[in-house]
């Protein structure tokens, strides 16, 4: 933090010694703000490995259909079926793209591209069809705002 302090400062000095701005100042600037908001290098999965029988498996995340918790593992839903996971529905959300996986439920993290459709059941809660499954998954009221129209 302290390179960081001395850096902005000496910018600062620059741009009040000079009538104009720096060289690529732009480029700069959007480079210190992606590294201070932390969006700049975001690496999150693109592979999955998981247990599947007695083997495992290496799993793009473009094929995941859903993800579900299941105690302290994770299941890990495809169209070629399932697989076993070692790690919570929390680690996992923390690892993901949030704009590619979004969690339905405390229990369950979606593909965005693989939902069909979203209805709301009596209760209030959101049903979510996936393409190309047969089940429902639910919505709980805490992650239907995803859902609203833009």
């Amino acid at each position: 933090k302290e390179r960081l302090t001395q850096t902005v400062q000496r910018l600062k000095n620059q741009l009040n010694s000079s009538n104009e701005p720096p060289e690529r100042l732009a480029e700069v600037i959007e480079q210190v703000l992606s590294k201070l908001t932390g969006r700049g290098d975001a690496k999150f999965l693109r592979w999955i490995n998981a247990q599947h029988k007695d083997s495992i498996r290496l799993i793009p995340v473009e094929e995941v259909d859903y993800f579900k918790a299941e105690d302290k593992y994770t299941l890990v839903l495809t169209k070629e079926g399932e697989s076993l996971l070692k790690k919570s529905i929390k680690e996992l959300a923390q690892e993901l793209d949030p704009s590619q996986f979004w969690q339905i439920h405390r229990g369950t993290i979606v593909n965005v591209s693989k939902i069909d459709k979203v209805s709301r059941s009596l209760t209030g809660r959101g049903i979510l069809r996936l393409k190309d499954r047969p089940e429902l998954l639910t919505v709980s009221r805490n992650y239907l705002h995803l859902f609203k129209q833009m």
